[in-house]
């Protein structure tokens, strides 16, 4: 629970970097993605790594060289947003579609520090489910419906985003190695790093449920995946499903008790009228 609390904390000050509310970090060894449905359509999707100056100036760095960290750090981020921007032209230049353009549709921030959180990220902003669509290819496969009494379960499972891996290791290895780049760049003191690897999804929608390990609200719905390393290497699957009524048994149902009544009805008619003879 305090692992939670922690989080959450860490999640509201780093919002501010997003224009959001903010509350004071709690945490210096965070890695999070998050994706978020807002309520004006819009869907952002942020990148953004705890600095933890105040472990770095425990561990005995001094402040030039935490600024020079920052400044590693800050340019090694830039690396994985610069491949999102990459990703996102060739997509368009593969498939150009004037109302789907990058800057007007799709906006990528720079890549920067923010003091309140000490963290340093970026974010891209789409302007509607539409934009992301298009800049995002479904891989699929990963939906299923089953029903549950009178209820229907579809269940989308997908890779914990951490876990994904480009050649031979995890994204979350690559983000951990541009971390510990950015210490080696500027000291050689040893600074111990183990960070927690979360993924935020963020939606209006109270029928969207999921199997992350923490929820919470804060006028969106929050699913909140948390694991070391080690943990999603052995389970790196995530699951969002939503719960809907499974009409035609409802139909069927309704149908039973309505045909169970009209015969109630006509025994009791037939009763009275043998009574009366």
């Amino acid at each position: 629970m305090k692992k939670c609390l922690i989080v959450l904390a860490m999640l509201f000050s780093c919002c501010m970097f997003f224009s959001c509310k903010t509350l004071e970090p709690k945490s210096n060894e965070f890695i999070m993605l998050s994706i978020s449905n807002e309520t004006n359509g819009q869907v952002r999707q942020s990148l953004y790594f705890t600095l933890g100056s105040e472990k770095l100036k425990a561990a005995g760095l001094d402040a030039l060289e935490i600024e020079g960290v920052k400044r590693e750090l800050i340019k090694n981020v830039t690396r994985f947003r610069d491949e999102f921007y990459l990703s996102f032209i060739i997509t368009y230049n593969s498939n150009p579609n004037p109302q789907q353009k990058i800057g007007e549709k799709l906006v990528v921030s720079q890549t920067a520090y923010n003091e309140t959180s000490d963290t340093v990220g970026f974010s891209i902003v789409f302007s509607s489910m539409e934009t992301w669509n298009y800049y995002h290819s479904s891989s699929g496969g990963g939906e299923s419906e089953s029903e549950i009494g009178f209820m229907i379960k579809t269940s989308s499972t997908g890779t914990f985003p951490f876990a994904a891996k480009i050649g031979d290791i995890t994204i979350g290895e690559r983000y951990e190695s541009a971390y510990l780049n950015s210490l080696k760049s500027v000291t050689n003191k040893n600074v111990e790093y183990d960070p927690d690897f979360v993924y935020d999804y963020a939606t209006p929608s109270s029928v969207i449920k999921s199997d992350s390990e923490y929820k919470f609200e804060s006028g969106l719905k929050h699913h909140l995946w948390l694991r070391k390393m080690e943990e999603y290497k052995q389970n790196d699957k995530i699951n969002i499903y939503t719960l809907q009524p499974n009409r035609g048994l409802w139909y069927l149902t309704i149908l039973a008790f309505t045909l169970l009544g009209l015969g109630i009805a006509i025994v009791i008619i037939k009763l009275k009228d043998k009574k009366r003879r």
